[in-house]
């Protein structure tokens, strides 16, 4: 949803689940870098779905089509309405069980022709914190069917999930930005160490006048997934050079990454603070091959 064109006016989805296990969704340590609190409670890619969800004001349609199975389970069928029943409510869309599901394009249609908009102005400092909505609706005897919930982004928090969005990038290429990895050392178990050197043309950045004294600013952040979909927290660290210093043309930055022998994507985000262009470092990588000389993730430049 993230990564998706925003259309415009009321936005559907329409989630059809078949043979989908909901006992299969319930590692909330597995979805929770995903999240749009940074952390899930309980059933974790719940949360990940209808706090983005809701976030970019989707509704979900919830869809059934278990009664295709022919291994049919009731216990199994009553526990996938009441996830269907649940991610329908909180985002505002509507459950379509069993036989609905024949006409689950015209329900969506139909019920997306008229919509009222209201805007949620979150108190100061609710930043990243799941906030429950509530409508009262006057005179009595009306109904109205909405979202139950919103999360306001703090700005960081919207970079980071910015970063891990571009983990499903492809590799790109951009002057002035590479990383270099070193050969992976083990660390016991399945578990490998791997040193990459980020390296940052700095006039790809922005300068301002500081104390008398060309400055620039930005934040690094790195984030891994492997081809499970593991994906680790994003970690930052912030700099600022002057003009004259060792550094000021291009800077190597070593980051020490600790990672299974697995196929990995890593991405290294650099955030211009003084209003430049971000550069984002996307490249697949696998521990299991000793690089015989050392690899080159390309950048792709994104405002």
């Amino acid at each position: 949803m993230r990564l998706l064109e925003q259309p415009e006016g009321r936005r559907a989805l329409l989630l059809v689940a078949g043979s989908w296990d909901p006992a299969e969704a319930s590692r909330a340590d597995r979805f929770s870098p995903w999240c749009v609190t940074g952390w899930c409670q309980g059933v974790g890619v719940y949360d990940v779905l209808t706090d983005t969800a809701n976030l970019l004001g989707y509704s979900i349609y919830a869809i059934d089509v278990e009664g295709t199975d022919p291994d049919f389970n009731w216990n199994r069928e009553q526990r996938l309405h009441g996830v269907l029943t649940e991610l329908a409510r909180v985002t505002g869309g509507r459950k379509l069980l069993n036989g609905e599901r024949g006409r689950m394009l015209a329900a969506a249609v139909e019920d997306t022709r008229s919509y009222y908009a209201i805007a949620v102005a979150p108190p100061p400092g609710s930043g990243d914190r799941r906030l429950l909505i509530e409508i009262e609706m006057v005179p009595e005897g009306l109904e109205a069917r909405s979202q139950t919930a919103v999360v306001p982004l703090s700005p960081e928090r919207s970079r980071q999930l910015g970063v891990l969005n571009a983990l499903w990038l492809e590799a790109g290429s951009d002057e002035g930005v590479a990383l270099r990895l070193g050969h992976p050392r083990r660390l016991g178990g399945s578990r490998v160490s791997i040193t990459a050197h980020l390296s940052i043309a700095t006039e790809q950045l922005r300068w301002r006048e500081l104390d008398g004294h060309p400055t620039t600013d930005f934040i690094i952040r790195v984030a891994t997934a492997d081809w499970r979909g593991n994906s680790s927290p994003v970690v930052s660290r912030r700099f600022r050079l002057r003009r004259g210093t060792r550094r000021d043309r291009e800077l190597v930055v070593p980051w020490q990454l600790e990672l299974r022998r697995r196929r990995y994507t890593i991405v290294a985000d650099i955030e211009d603070r003084f209003g430049g262009d971000n550069l984002t470092a996307v490249a697949e990588i696998s521990p299991r091959e000793t690089p015989s000389r050392e690899a080159t993730i390309e950048a792709r430049r994104r405002r």
